[in-house]
């Protein structure tokens, strides 16, 4: 709190979420989508596990899937900790991620 906020009593709070830098490089495409196991990490949001689960049936409609595994970010303005995301890479060949509302 600065000296000009202790004198008047208002307190600004700033709800902006800083950007964490990453390094890396993306997962390369899979040739086929044949035994993949699908990860969705819906983000809490309104019908957004509805939505990517709806995506999910709609593949495994169309293709011979292993099955799939349902995670959430915890937040819908914050990135999925990263505990998340590494247990999605270690399970998972490809993620559907999406917003609901």
């Amino acid at each position: 709190m600065s000296k000009q906020q202790a004198q008047s009593g208002i307190v600004i709070l700033d709800p902006v979420v800083r950007e964490v830098a990453r390094s890396g490089k993306t997962a390369p495409r899979l040739a086929s989508l044949e035994g993949a196991t699908v990860g969705i990490l819906e983000n809490l949001k309104p019908k957004a596990k509805e939505l990517l689960t709806l995506v999910y049936e709609e593949l495994a409609r169309r293709h011979k899937l292993a099955g799939s595994v349902l995670m959430t970010s915890g937040s819908s303005s914050r990135p999925a900790p990263a505990a998340v995301l590494d247990e999605m890479a270690r399970k998972c060949d490809i993620v559907l991620v999406g917003l609901g509302d």
